[in-house]
Protein backbone atom coordinates (compact mmCIF):
# COMPACT_ATOMS: atom_id res chain seq x y z
CA UNK A 1 0.00 0.00 0.00
CA UNK A 2 2.96 2.30 1.04
CA UNK A 3 4.98 1.69 -2.46
CA UNK A 4 1.60 2.10 -4.27
CA UNK A 5 0.90 5.78 -2.60
CA UNK A 6 4.71 6.68 -2.93
CA UNK A 7 4.36 5.93 -6.60
CA UNK A 8 1.17 8.14 -6.90
CA UNK A 9 2.56 10.89 -5.24
CA UNK A 10 5.86 10.79 -7.81
CA UNK A 11 2.75 10.38 -10.63
CA UNK A 12 1.26 13.37 -9.28
CA UNK A 13 4.72 15.29 -8.70
CA UNK A 14 6.44 14.83 -12.49
CA UNK A 15 2.67 15.34 -13.75
CA UNK A 16 2.94 19.13 -11.84
CA UNK A 17 6.43 19.84 -12.78
CA UNK A 18 7.62 21.08 -15.77
CA UNK A 19 10.45 18.68 -17.24
CA UNK A 20 13.62 20.99 -17.17
CA UNK A 21 16.55 20.15 -19.73
CA UNK A 22 19.16 17.19 -18.70
CA UNK A 23 21.66 19.30 -16.95
CA UNK A 24 19.05 21.15 -14.95
CA UNK A 25 17.93 18.40 -13.06
CA UNK A 26 21.47 16.41 -12.90
CA UNK A 27 22.35 20.02 -10.69
CA UNK A 28 19.73 19.24 -8.85
CA UNK A 29 20.17 15.46 -7.93
CA UNK A 30 24.08 16.15 -7.26
CA UNK A 31 22.64 18.52 -4.57
CA UNK A 32 20.08 16.53 -2.98
CA UNK A 33 20.66 13.00 -4.49
CA UNK A 34 18.48 11.27 -2.11
CA UNK A 35 15.33 13.41 -2.83
CA UNK A 36 13.02 11.05 -5.16
CA UNK A 37 11.57 13.31 -7.64
CA UNK A 38 15.31 13.56 -8.58
CA UNK A 39 16.39 10.24 -8.39
CA UNK A 40 13.25 8.90 -10.32
CA UNK A 41 14.19 11.00 -13.37
CA UNK A 42 18.04 11.42 -13.37
CA UNK A 43 18.49 7.38 -12.91
CA UNK A 44 15.37 6.42 -14.90
CA UNK A 45 16.73 8.05 -17.68
CA UNK A 46 20.50 6.47 -16.33
CA UNK A 47 21.84 9.99 -16.78
CA UNK A 48 25.76 10.52 -16.51
CA UNK A 49 25.40 13.54 -14.34
CA UNK A 50 29.35 13.97 -13.67
CA UNK A 51 29.38 13.95 -17.58
CA UNK A 52 26.95 16.16 -17.92
CA UNK A 53 27.96 18.71 -15.47
CA UNK A 54 32.01 18.50 -16.63
CA UNK A 55 30.58 19.45 -20.19
CA UNK A 56 28.34 22.27 -19.14
CA UNK A 57 31.38 23.85 -16.84
CA UNK A 58 33.95 23.32 -19.59
CA UNK A 59 31.53 25.86 -21.88
CA UNK A 60 31.34 27.93 -18.77
CA UNK A 61 35.14 27.87 -19.08
CA UNK A 62 35.18 29.37 -22.05
CA UNK A 63 32.82 32.07 -22.57
CA UNK A 64 34.72 34.47 -21.42
CA UNK A 65 38.91 35.02 -19.82
CA UNK A 66 37.72 38.28 -18.43
CA UNK A 67 37.83 36.60 -14.64
CA UNK A 68 35.59 38.67 -12.48
CA UNK A 69 34.22 40.68 -15.79
CA UNK A 70 34.07 44.11 -16.49
CA UNK A 71 32.46 45.86 -13.55
CA UNK A 72 35.23 44.03 -11.27
CA UNK A 73 37.86 43.94 -13.41
CA UNK A 74 39.53 45.53 -10.20
CA UNK A 75 39.03 42.94 -8.66
CA UNK A 76 40.99 40.21 -11.31
CA UNK A 77 44.42 40.17 -8.82
CA UNK A 78 42.16 38.38 -6.50
CA UNK A 79 41.48 35.91 -9.57
CA UNK A 80 45.02 35.18 -9.36
CA UNK A 81 45.47 34.46 -5.82
CA UNK A 82 42.74 31.44 -6.52
CA UNK A 83 45.18 30.18 -9.59
CA UNK A 84 48.12 30.19 -7.60
CA UNK A 85 46.91 26.65 -5.51
CA UNK A 86 44.07 25.56 -8.20
CA UNK A 87 45.72 26.02 -11.48
CA UNK A 88 43.13 24.81 -14.13
CA UNK A 89 40.74 24.16 -11.53
CA UNK A 90 40.15 28.07 -11.33
CA UNK A 91 37.31 28.93 -13.42
CA UNK A 92 38.13 31.67 -16.42
CA UNK A 93 35.17 33.70 -15.64
CA UNK A 94 33.35 34.21 -12.34
CA UNK A 95 30.66 36.74 -12.01
CA UNK A 96 29.58 38.61 -9.05
CA UNK A 97 26.06 39.69 -7.88
CA UNK A 98 25.79 41.48 -5.13
CA UNK A 99 22.99 40.36 -3.23
CA UNK A 100 20.75 40.71 -0.58
CA UNK A 101 20.93 37.72 1.50
CA UNK A 102 22.16 38.02 4.99
CA UNK A 103 25.06 35.42 3.86
CA UNK A 104 27.31 35.06 0.43
CA UNK A 105 26.59 32.05 -1.60
CA UNK A 106 27.74 30.50 -4.71
CA UNK A 107 26.63 28.67 -7.37
CA UNK A 108 28.61 26.06 -9.23
CA UNK A 109 25.96 24.91 -11.99
CA UNK A 110 26.51 28.47 -13.36
CA UNK A 111 30.07 29.13 -12.36
CA UNK A 112 28.73 32.18 -10.30
CA UNK A 113 29.41 34.24 -6.68
CA UNK A 114 27.03 35.92 -4.70
CA UNK A 115 28.28 38.39 -2.29
CA UNK A 116 25.95 39.44 0.27
CA UNK A 117 25.54 43.41 0.66
CA UNK A 118 27.16 42.76 4.06
CA UNK A 119 30.19 41.51 2.51
CA UNK A 120 30.63 44.15 -0.25
CA UNK A 121 32.60 46.73 1.56
CA UNK A 122 36.25 47.23 1.42
CA UNK A 123 38.47 44.19 2.53
CA UNK A 124 35.45 41.74 3.43
CA UNK A 125 34.45 42.22 -0.51
CA UNK A 126 37.83 41.22 -1.14
CA UNK A 127 38.13 38.15 1.44
CA UNK A 128 34.93 36.83 0.31
CA UNK A 129 35.54 36.99 -3.37
CA UNK A 130 38.24 34.61 -2.58
CA UNK A 131 36.52 32.60 -0.26
CA UNK A 132 33.62 31.90 -2.67
CA UNK A 133 36.00 31.56 -5.57
CA UNK A 134 37.68 28.72 -4.15
CA UNK A 135 34.55 26.76 -3.58
CA UNK A 136 34.12 26.92 -7.57
CA UNK A 137 37.90 25.94 -8.09
CA UNK A 138 37.50 23.18 -5.49
CA UNK A 139 34.30 21.57 -6.81
CA UNK A 140 36.16 21.23 -9.96
CA UNK A 141 39.19 20.22 -8.05
CA UNK A 142 37.21 17.37 -6.34
CA UNK A 143 34.89 16.50 -9.24
CA UNK A 144 31.70 17.81 -7.18
CA UNK A 145 32.18 15.79 -3.76
CA UNK A 146 33.22 19.23 -2.24
CA UNK A 147 29.76 20.39 -2.15
CA UNK A 148 28.45 17.10 -0.48
CA UNK A 149 28.05 16.61 3.18
CA UNK A 150 30.65 14.71 4.11
CA UNK A 151 33.01 16.93 2.61
CA UNK A 152 31.84 20.38 3.51
CA UNK A 153 33.96 20.89 6.60
CA UNK A 154 36.99 20.70 4.37
CA UNK A 155 35.64 22.97 1.81
CA UNK A 156 34.51 25.89 4.45
CA UNK A 157 38.21 25.53 6.48
CA UNK A 158 39.89 25.98 3.18
CA UNK A 159 38.19 28.56 1.65
CA UNK A 160 38.50 30.22 5.15
CA UNK A 161 41.77 29.71 4.33
CA UNK A 162 42.47 30.83 1.14
CA UNK A 163 40.32 34.25 2.13
CA UNK A 164 42.52 34.99 4.43
CA UNK A 165 45.84 35.01 1.89
CA UNK A 166 44.74 38.47 0.93
CA UNK A 167 45.97 39.65 4.19
CA UNK A 168 49.18 40.49 5.32
CA UNK A 169 49.30 37.86 8.02
CA UNK A 170 47.03 34.66 7.92
CA UNK A 171 48.16 33.97 11.51
CA UNK A 172 44.97 35.60 13.19
CA UNK A 173 42.59 33.33 11.30
CA UNK A 174 44.74 30.09 12.17
CA UNK A 175 44.80 31.03 15.43
CA UNK A 176 41.38 31.69 15.87
CA UNK A 177 40.38 28.69 13.74
CA UNK A 178 42.69 26.29 16.30
CA UNK A 179 41.57 28.10 19.83
CA UNK A 180 38.04 27.27 18.22
CA UNK A 181 38.52 23.60 17.50
CA UNK A 182 40.10 22.99 20.67
CA UNK A 183 37.22 24.47 22.48
CA UNK A 184 34.73 22.57 20.63
CA UNK A 185 37.47 19.46 21.01
CA UNK A 186 36.87 19.79 25.16
CA UNK A 187 32.92 19.91 24.48
CA UNK A 188 32.73 16.89 22.51
CA UNK A 189 31.68 18.33 19.25
CA UNK A 190 34.61 17.02 17.14
CA UNK A 191 35.29 14.33 15.27
CA UNK A 192 35.23 12.79 11.23
CA UNK A 193 31.74 11.42 12.19
CA UNK A 194 30.72 14.76 13.33
CA UNK A 195 32.03 16.79 10.96
CA UNK A 196 31.31 14.64 8.32
CA UNK A 197 27.32 15.13 8.98
CA UNK A 198 27.63 18.81 7.88
CA UNK A 199 24.02 19.40 8.92
CA UNK A 200 24.16 18.21 11.76
CA UNK A 201 27.54 20.21 12.69
CA UNK A 202 26.85 23.67 10.58
CA UNK A 203 23.08 23.63 10.57
CA UNK A 204 21.01 23.06 7.78
CA UNK A 205 20.40 26.50 6.18
CA UNK A 206 16.59 25.46 5.39
CA UNK A 207 16.04 25.72 9.20
CA UNK A 208 17.05 29.67 8.98
CA UNK A 209 20.11 31.99 9.04
CA UNK A 210 19.97 32.41 12.89
CA UNK A 211 20.43 28.23 12.99
CA UNK A 212 23.65 28.18 11.64
CA UNK A 213 27.06 27.82 13.50
CA UNK A 214 29.54 29.97 11.15
CA UNK A 215 32.32 29.03 13.83
CA UNK A 216 32.24 25.38 12.27
CA UNK A 217 34.56 26.87 9.34
CA UNK A 218 37.20 27.54 12.05
CA UNK A 219 37.11 24.01 13.05
CA UNK A 220 37.36 22.60 9.21
CA UNK A 221 40.32 25.19 8.88
CA UNK A 222 42.02 24.02 11.69
CA UNK A 223 41.73 20.95 9.68
CA UNK A 224 43.55 22.02 6.69
CA UNK A 225 46.21 23.96 8.90
CA UNK A 226 47.50 20.72 10.66
CA UNK A 227 47.63 19.00 6.99
CA UNK A 228 49.64 21.97 5.15
CA UNK A 229 51.73 21.94 8.57
CA UNK A 230 52.37 18.27 8.62
CA UNK A 231 52.56 17.99 4.38
CA UNK A 232 52.47 20.73 2.69
CA UNK A 233 50.31 22.41 -0.03
CA UNK A 234 51.22 20.00 -3.07
CA UNK A 235 50.38 16.58 -0.71
CA UNK A 236 46.73 18.70 -0.18
CA UNK A 237 46.18 19.45 -3.51
CA UNK A 238 46.92 15.72 -4.20
CA UNK A 239 44.04 14.84 -1.36
CA UNK A 240 42.06 17.01 -2.92
CA UNK A 241 42.04 15.15 -5.93
CA UNK A 242 41.84 12.11 -4.54
CA UNK A 243 38.58 13.02 -2.90
CA UNK A 244 37.06 13.37 -6.39
CA UNK A 245 38.48 10.12 -7.78
CA UNK A 246 37.35 8.22 -4.40
CA UNK A 247 34.35 10.26 -2.57
CA UNK A 248 35.74 8.46 0.51
CA UNK A 249 37.74 10.22 3.09
CA UNK A 250 39.09 6.97 4.67
CA UNK A 251 40.28 6.55 1.27
CA UNK A 252 41.95 9.46 0.46
CA UNK A 253 43.72 9.71 3.65
CA UNK A 254 45.23 6.33 3.45
CA UNK A 255 46.09 7.12 -0.35
CA UNK A 256 47.82 10.49 0.02
CA UNK A 257 49.26 10.06 4.08
CA UNK A 258 49.42 5.99 4.35
CA UNK A 259 47.48 6.59 7.46
CA UNK A 260 44.18 5.35 8.96
CA UNK A 261 41.09 7.79 9.45
CA UNK A 262 41.51 7.16 13.25
CA UNK A 263 45.07 7.72 12.85
CA UNK A 264 45.10 10.87 11.55
CA UNK A 265 42.32 12.55 13.53
CA UNK A 266 44.13 11.55 16.10
CA UNK A 267 47.38 14.09 15.23
CA UNK A 268 44.98 16.50 14.24
CA UNK A 269 43.31 17.23 17.64
CA UNK A 270 46.99 16.83 18.92
CA UNK A 271 47.81 19.13 17.09
CA UNK A 272 45.75 21.63 17.69
CA UNK A 273 46.01 21.49 21.67
CA UNK A 274 49.67 21.44 21.67
CA UNK A 275 49.12 25.05 19.57
CA UNK A 276 46.60 25.93 22.37
CA UNK A 277 49.46 25.32 24.84
CA UNK A 278 52.29 27.32 23.35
Amino acid sequence: MKKITFCFILTLLLSCRVIASDAEMCKNYLYVPDDPYFKYYVEGKGLDCTAIMKTVHANISQRDSAHFGDAYKDLDPLWDIVYSFFKQNTPSFIPITISYQNNSSFDWFDMQIFISANHAKGEKLKETVVHESSHLALFRLTDGASNQDAFRFIDEGFASIMGSKIYNSQDDLKLDSIRLASEYHKEGKVSFEKVQNWKGFFGDPRAGFRSLDFKTYHVGASFIHYLIDNHGEEKLYSFFEEIGKTKDLASAVNSIFNEGLNEIETKWLDYVENHVKL
